[in-house]
């Protein structure tokens, strides 16, 4: 049962790219203490990495995209998740709010 492979392709990729992007910081951290770099060019480099990988993930996927059709049931499921989405808003919201108050 553990070596039977999973279709869960979403779940792969964002596994491989947690590790991929915590491996690039690393190496990037890494060289720019050995180089003197300051942080602000590897956060900016990290960011323009991100971004210019992002489009290139994305673009081909907006192309093909199209919106489904809205079915009573969808609509449903949607109402029933509002209550969720709330209180993680508000959630948010209050960590929000205590962090700028220390």
């Amino acid at each position: 049962m553990i070596a039977i492979p999973r279709t869960n392709d979403w779940l792969n990729h964002l596994t491989f790219g947690f590790v991929i992007s915590h491996l690039v910081l690393a190496v990037f951290g890494t060289l720019g203490r050995l180089l003197h770099f300051p942080f602000a060019l590897l956060k900016h480099g990290m960011l323009a990495l991100a971004l210019i990988l992002l489009l290139w993930y994305a673009v081909p996927k907006l192309i093909s995209f199209e919106l489904p059709r809205l079915e009573g049931s969808i609509i449903k499921n949607i109402i029933s998740i509002l209550p969720l989405v709330l209180m993680i808003i508000l959630a948010g919201l209050m960590t929000i709010q205590r962090v700028l108050s220390d």
